[in-house]
């Protein structure tokens, strides 16, 4: 159970300030082009962990699911063409495959490209465990789309203890 951490420029900043202080003492000088990470992710374990009644009976669970998403592509990769498009034509790759119509206006996938586009762009969340097994296979793996694992708080007694206990 992980859960996604983005570190801000001032730490990447001191990161690669030692990463690039230790490739110098290794005889290694590091270039303006690779001096700062573009993006910086770390996986740190879950801090949360199933909440259970003083009968043992679980009020609030962790489960592991994954996500269907595909990354924005870069300006080289588009070479001109309308990103929104772009998105248009995988969404329907991704609703084919998925055989249901994926929500995504117009406007939506416009602010998602305006603010969020080095963030992959997430098609569908929660798959079915034989929607996993296949996605290796299938067309959506060769076209770019990737499986991103989430772990997400369930209720066994839906949202009545959701409130109480504060997540």
């Amino acid at each position: 159970m992980t859960f996604h951490v983005r570190i801000g420029w001032a730490w990447i900043f001191l990161l690669n300030w030692s990463l690039t202080e230790a490739q110098e003492d290794a005889g290694q000088i590091a270039t303006a082009s690779n001096s700062i990470p573009r993006r910086l992710e770390l996986r740190i374990p879950g801090l949360r962990g199933n909440i259970l009644s003083s009968k043992g009976e679980p009020l609030a669970t962790l489960h592991t699911s994954y996500d269907l998403v595909r990354p924005w592509p870069g300006p080289a990769a588009l070479k001109g063409a309308d990103p929104l498009s772009w998105a248009h034509v995988r969404l329907l790759q991704a609703s084919l495959w998925l055989k249901q119509p994926i929500e995504l206006g117009q406007p939506e996938l416009k602010e998602l490209y305006r603010f969020q586009r080095f963030r992959p762009l997430v098609v569908h969340s929660a798959l079915k465990e034989d929607q996993v097994q296949h996605f290796k296979e299938s067309r959506l793996a060769r076209e770019g789309f990737q499986l991103r694992e989430t772990t997400r708080r369930c209720y066994p007694e839906g949202d009545l203890f959701a409130h109480g206990l504060g997540y």
